[in-house]
């Protein structure tokens, strides 16, 4: 059995000043944070945002711009069932994981870790484990959708809300990170 290290989980960058998304869960309750980027240099990070009922934060990190090339961001409203999919992430807390799948249905509603309801989900069959959480579901194109709010068991159902709260909190975009607390 692997086990999944304690406040691991994953995020991408929204924009070039910094701002990282997440799930609210994997920073919930940390001191501090820490970023490690795609070429493993880390960053502290300050928590600048969250909206826990959806289950997404904001970290801002003072990183340089060049280290941070955001990944464009679609809409779920575009996405239809069967397209195929990516989930990029640190499962278990192994960097740079990516799995493909397809999405399997649309406006799901699943209950966040606070027990609110969260309604325009979307569900896919990427497998997604511990130390997923808040990394980004790709269309094929690629374009980042969100961050994930669940992950279930060994084996998971994937959800993912859509971007639109992201951009609520965040402002404008995202590329993926690792995030550790401390």
């Amino acid at each position: 059995m692997q086990q999944v290290p304690r406040g691991t989980g994953t995020g991408f960058v929204w924009d070039r000043d910094g701002h990282i998304v997440t799930n609210f869960h994997v920073i919930q309750g940390g001191s501090a944070a820490r970023v490690t980027l795609a070429d493993q240099t880390s960053f502290d990070a300050r928590l600048v945002g969250a909206f826990p009922d959806r289950d997404l934060a904001v970290l801002k990190i003072d990183a340089p711009a060049d280290k941070l090339p955001p990944i464009p961001l679609g809409s779920s409203r575009d996405l239809q069932v069967g397209q195929r999919v990516l989930a990029i992430g640190n499962p278990f807390g192994l960097d740079q994981t990516l799995t493909t799948g397809v999405v399997s249905a649309l406006n799901r509603e699943i209950d966040s870790f606070n027990n609110r309801t969260i309604r325009g989900v979307v569900q896919t069959d990427a497998a997604i484990n511990p130390g997923n959480s808040g990394g980004p579901l790709l269309a094929i194109i690629p374009q980042a959708l969100d961050a994930f709010p669940l992950a279930v068991g060994q084996t998971a159902v994937g959800h993912d809300d859509s971007s639109d709260p992201c951009a609520k909190i965040a402002g404008e975009p995202g590329r993926f990170s690792k995030i550790n607390l401390h």
